[in-house]
């Protein structure tokens, strides 16, 4: 049993680290496109990728809230983050490029979603039971990162979307709307799991 929960747990750790990986690697991919940095290779891509990885946000923090999660509450839960990608003012993008650059992480994870769904129809037809599981694993990942991601909170992508469009009036009475749904949906939570 403790074999199978530390096979579980090391599979959502390279899950959530490729998630990220491919999160990331869709927003400097967009970039270039507007910036029209399209002949940049794919090793500098790729390495620009990897440097986004921040020791507190991509290690610490995901193995932190997994393990303790895991032992304290007996349910999986995980969080962490990326350095945010830097725009260069030099490539002046447009409002709506800056939008498309901040979507296109969240987006990415949700057709990685949408594939994992696939496998797991194709994998339950064949009756592969270990990739089964691990596409429920690879769908939840990516559904998790790209509803988080889409928060209209600072630095996330949500935010960064949003602010191409709206003033920081604006922006801030979303940011408020939405802290109050959070607050009473977990009022709603708290109030249930006491009954």
């Amino acid at each position: 049993m403790s074999d199978a929960v530390n096979f579980q747990t090391l599979t959502i750790f390279l899950f959530i680290y490729l998630g990220i990986f491919l999160h990331e690697l869709s927003h400097i991919l967009t970039v270039n496109r507007f910036s029209g940095k399209n002949s940049t290779s794919i090793r500098s891509n790729l390495c620009l990728t990897a440097s986004q990885f921040s020791l507190v946000g991509s290690f610490i923090v995901p193995v932190g809230t997994l393990t303790l999660s895991n032992l304290v509450l007996g349910v999986t839960i995980f969080s962490g983050w990326a350095k945010p990608i830097k725009i260069s003012k030099k490539y002046k993008l447009e409002s709506v490029e800056v939008a498309l650059v901040a979507l296109s992480g969240p987006i990415s994870n949700l057709v990685m979603a949408c594939i994992g769904i696939v496998f797991f129809q194709v994998s339950q037809y064949m009756r592969w039971d270990t990739a089964q599981q691990n596409a429920q694993v690879w769908v939840a990942v990516n559904l998790a990162m790209a509803v988080f991601n889409l928060l209209p909170f600072r630095p996330l992508d949500g935010y960064t979307f949003l602010r191409a469009f709206l003033t920081s009036n604006f922006l801030y009475i979303v940011q408020t709307i939405f802290v109050g749904i959070i607050v009473c949906m977990l009022l709603y939570y708290f109030d249930m799991y006491a009954k």
